[in-house]
Order: structure tokens, then C-alpha cells, then sequence
């Protein structure tokens, strides 16, 4: 038959693990993040929406690039979770994004 086995692997949250990595290197004031993460990205960046960190770093002068390949797949299920507090969220996180030069603000 077939030869299947489980593997356990640890799972963290990413915006708690982000602000810890961040403390652990406060004088980089450059930040890379690069995301493929097939299909969570949607949940990922209204998670990083939601809590504010980008905004905040951008308020004290770090340089942030976010980086992301999205799975159009995987888009109508998220937008399908979407509450009317999170739409509220990603509305004012496209609004900040706006106000980027085109460069910073790719889709």
C-alpha cells in the first residue's frame, strides 16, 4: 500500500515572531519580507494589516519592502472569509498604500 508518514513541524504566529525579530535587531532599520506562502498570503497581510507594525516602522524611519507572489487560487476563499472588521482593516491598508510613490505600492 501506500507509505505515508506524519511529520510534526512548529508553527508560530508571524506577527509576534516579526516584532521579536525586529527587537532582536532594532539598528537594521531595513526590513525585507518575502512571501510565498501558497495561498496565505491574503490572511498573512491583514494579519500584518491589522497590526499596525508596518506603519510603525514606517513612522521611525525604517526602509520596508514586502514582496509578494500571489496564488489566484486561493483569493476567493480568503476574500470569503473577509469580516466587516477586516474589510475595514484592508481598507485602510490599501488607502495608506495609495499614498506610496508606484514604485512602493505595486500590486
Amino acid at each position: 500500500g501506500n507509505n505515508v508518514s506524519t511529520v510534526a513541524v512548529a508553527a508560530v504566529r508571524f506577527v509576534p515572531w516579526l516584532k521579536h525579530m525586529l527587537g532582536r535587531h532594532p539598528l537594521s532599520r531595513s526590513l525585507l519580507l518575502r512571501m510565498d506562502v501558497e495561498g496565505a498570503e491574503y490572511e498573512l497581510l491583514l494579519e500584518l494589516a491589522a497590526s499596525r507594525v508596518l506603519e510603525q516602522l514606517n513612522n521611525e524611519g525604517w526602509r520596508v519592502v514586502v514582496l509578494v507572489e500571489w496564488h489566484q487560487q486561493h483569493k476567493q476563499a480568503a476574500v470569503a472569509r473577509l469580516t466587516p472588521d477586516r474589510l475595514d482593516t484592508l481598507g485602510r491598508w490599501q488607502a495608506e498604500l495609495k499614498g506610496l510613490p508606484p514604485a512602493q505600492a505595486a500590486e
